[in-house]
């Protein structure tokens, strides 16, 4: 009896589970509006490869939670990290000059959550490597996890 139990709460585990992540996947699309279209390209751009849409999915699902500088303040502070990083000085020097100059652009910072605001382009881009190889297996997760993407969003999508 307590065999039988724990199969029927495992297969009701299972089950919700992959509904729960079903349904979380749709609410991000709904929560994305005039950028639906964009992360529905990513989904039927993999559909035949199960491993990178199990890999797309999981990125939009998690979407609405995170969000990206945009406008013209994030790329002036673009700027200005450029500038101080091509300085001839030590890396201590750079780090202290970031530290100073930092708080004067925090103000500026706008945001747009995600869901707005990534590409197909952008989602597909993120498959590849940075050695130029696709990355397969569970390497594909913790390539998607690891890299700071919010980071290279703005930094290749804002800069004008």
């Amino acid at each position: 009896m307590k065999i039988l139990t724990s199969c029927v709460l495992l297969i009701f585990l299972l089950l919700h589970s992959c509904c729960r992540s079903s349904s979380q996947l749709e609410e991000a699309l709904i929560a994305a509006k005039d950028n639906r279209q964009e992360l529905e390209k990513v989904l039927f751009h993999y559909e035949h490869d199960s491993l990178k849409l199990k890999s797309a999915e999981f990125l939009i699902r998690n979407m609405p939670a995170h969000n990206s500088y945009v406008g013209e303040g994030i790329n002036k502070y673009y700027d200005a990290v450029d500038s101080i990083l091509n300085l001839g000085i030590g890396i201590w020097e750079k780090r202290d000059a970031l530290d100073k100059m930092t708080p004067n652009y925090i103000s500026v910072f706008k945001t747009a959550s995600d869901v707005d605001i990534i590409t197909a382009d952008f989602l597909i881009l993120i498959q590849l490597s940075r050695y130029g190889k696709m990355v397969n297996g569970p390497h594909m997760c913790l390539l998607m996890i690891s890299v700071n993407i919010y980071f290279l969003i703005n930094h290749l999508s804002y800069k004008s």
